[in-house]
């Protein structure tokens, strides 16, 4: 059981990060758990958070959830359930209409605020963020090269093989294109091989045994940054350029129109 203590404890650090955010969630919860008298506003936030990190923390329920249900990369989404803004929020409104001199209502409000922003991170500093540059929060070189491939009948889908830098990006904008491989690819931890992500992501590109592998996994487009290189042709594997969007090219696949296999022999 001690390793079970220790393990939800390191999760629940990790969750926290460099922030004051939970400490300051604690000791909100404390002070309404103590303070609030409204029992909707006590159930709904103070009782509730008690429950989450109860379970959370005990032993014999975190062993099981764990063990059964959900693993250590996933375990701390159950701390996504926590409230931790409106208890924040209420626990420092409460205190400072508590104040009967406007002064120290302004004084405790501005603190407030000062504690709140200081006390976590921004975001922009993390260079995994970046600012939305569109409404669908994606790069718009994802946007544009999916738009010139995506059918034009909503109930159609097409398959098509992405660069790494685009993979996270597709399915957020279109489910009517589909892959070979996603960004299970991309986590390390996951420790996931796909075969035609190390042909894509190869310094040279062997050409045939890319389209072999793009024409078995029924891809009907290859996108590539127009400064990958090729050891030779793959237009002679079918695959043919049809447009360059934002730097970088889409090869279609004309082959599997015409039923032909080029790819009998084994590669080199």
């Amino acid at each position: 059981m001690m390793n079970v203590l220790e393990k939800t404890a390191e999760i629940f650090r990790a969750y926290s990060g460099s922030s004051i955010y939970m400490t300051l969630f604690l000791c909100g919860l404390l002070y309404l758990w103590i303070t609030e008298e409204d029992k909707g506003k006590k159930t709904v936030l103070v009782y509730s958070s008690a429950c989450i990190l109860g379970i959370f923390f005990l032993p014999g329920i975190s062993y099981l959830l764990l063990n059964y249900i959900f693993d250590g990369e996933t375990y701390y989404r159950i701390l996504w359930f926590l409230p931790v803004s409106l208890v924040v929020a209420l626990a420092a409104t409460k205190l400072i209409s508590l104040q009967r001199n406007t002064w120290r209502k302004v004084v405790l409000g501005l603190l407030a605020c000062v504690i709140i922003m200081r006390g976590g991170d921004y975001t922009y500093d993390n260079p995994t963020f970046q600012k939305a540059v569109n409404a669908y929060h994606i790069p718009r070189e994802v946007i544009d090269v999916c738009d010139e491939i995506i059918p034009e009948n909503e109930d159609n889908w097409v398959c098509a093989v992405f660069p790494q830098e685009m993979i996270s990006y597709v399915r957020q904008y279109s489910a009517n294109i589909h892959m070979p491989y996603g960004r299970e690819v991309l986590i390390t931890r996951w420790n996931l091989w796909h075969p035609m992500y190390q042909t894509m992501e190869a310094g040279i590109i062997y050409a045939k045994t890319l389209a072999r592998q793009a024409s078995e996994a029924g891809c009907h487009y290859i996108i590539l940054h127009q400064d990958k290189v090729f050891d030779e042709d793959i237009e002679q594997y079918g695959y043919l350029l049809i447009k360059n969007v934002d730097g970088y090219h889409i090869y279609e696949n004309h082959i599997a129109e015409l039923g032909i296999d080029l790819y009998q022999k084994d590669d080199e």
